[in-house]
């Protein structure tokens, strides 16, 4: 019996032994669990704080980006309101060409006008000192006559040529 004794106590050591590394790999087991954990929070807040950079970086590009939209917005109208300007002021020298010459052409027409009329007054004063002076009546009647048809034949042109520059007038206007 010695003998199972000794089997059995060096089973038993044996078995203490082995509860004893267990309890010893138990006790370690939360301190190692514990560890990873905070390795696995520091990981992961790592993670997250690399998210939060990138988006205060985007917030941070869009926001300069957005400014400079903003400059660029500014100076095109800036430039806009400059060529408008620009525009106004040759708008207004064409203007005043164009009434310049269209009150030279108005002092033309009338110049026209005016010695078309002299004209026609010296051939009617003409005609008056002709049948104030006596001629025969047979040559005044084909005087008249002949005088009659050119004068009126120089109103009718007259006429014509005043309506034709009033037209170009009104057309150039309208």
């Amino acid at each position: 019996m010695e003998g199972q004794k000794a089997v059995f106590e060096a089973r038993l050591n044996g078995m203490d032994k082995a509860i004893t590394l267990l309890q010893d790999i138990a006790d370690k087991l939360p301190l190692q669990i514990d560890s990873k954990v905070r390795n696995l929070e520091r990981f992961h807040e790592e993670k997250f704080e690399s998210v939060q950079t990138q988006f205060r970086e985007r917030d941070v590009r869009s926001e300069r980006e957005s400014k400079d939209n903003k400059v660029a917005v500014d100076a095109a109208l800036q430039a806009a309101k400059e060529a408008v300007t620009e525009q106004n002021k040759s708008n207004a020298v064409a203007q005043s060409k164009s009434e310049a010459s269209f009150t030279k052409q108005i002092d033309q027409i009338s110049t026209f006008i005016t010695s078309a009329v002299k004209g026609l007054d010296d051939k009617i004063n003409d005609l008056k000192e002709r049948f104030s002076t006596g001629q025969g009546v047979i040559q005044e009647k084909k005087d008249h006559v002949v005088v009659q048809q050119g004068s009126n034949a120089n109103m009718i042109a007259i006429a014509a040529a005043v309506a034709g520059v009033i037209g170009a007038i009104v057309a150039k206007f309208f």
